[in-house]
């Protein structure tokens, strides 16, 4: 090894060691970051929200942090499907299919209907007007225990039937 490689090395090996005696001597951190999140997925969405609480302590005069701690709370949300078949006029009985995802809290977030094909004309045409009238929106963010649509397209016996299976999911949830 030549002379000038090893003042070289001398010169890496002393930038080596003060940055270690450096990161040593760093004082102890003593503040706390908490963050508590919390996240709610419904189907196609997702949202966070995010609490931030730092306390920051005095040592002499100089203000220490610590590395932040993270508490993650996830809340579930429970999809609850109910089929339901109900009488319409001339002795023909419908079927239809309620979805709703309810948070831990009892509160819809998102609901879906759907039916089987029709058994006559008159329930078809019913079936058809509550469906193309009928939106989440009129029950999501109801108390899934409370939530009642009113006659949502001039269909009063499927709209019966849907706040039905919206009752069956509320024992189910």
């Amino acid at each position: 090894m030549t002379k000038e490689q090893k003042i070289l090395l001398l010169f890496v090996l002393a930038i080596v060691g003060a940055g270690g005696v450096y990161y040593v001597m760093q004082p102890t951190p003593t503040t706390k970051e908490v963050a508590n999140v919390v996240s709610t997925e419904t189907p196609g969405t997702a949202t966070q929200e995010t609490n931030t609480q730092t306390n920051t302590t005095q040592t002499g005069a100089i203000s220490q942090k610590e590395a932040p701690v993270i508490v993650t709370q996830v809340v579930a949300n429970k999809n609850v499907i109910e089929k339901l078949k109900y009488q319409v006029p001339e002795d023909h009985t419908e079927e239809i299919t309620v979805t709703a995802v309810i948070d831990s809290t009892g509160t819809i977030v998102d609901v879906t209907f759907a039916y089987a094909p029709a058994t006559n004309r008159e329930s078809r045409e019913y079936l058809a007007k509550f469906a193309s009238a009928f939106k989440p929106a009129l029950v999501v963010g109801q108390k899934i225990s409370t939530a009642k649509a009113s006659r949502v397209g001039g269909a009063s016996l499927t709209t019966a039937a849907f706040n039905k299976a919206l009752s069956t999911i509320a024992t189910k949830a």
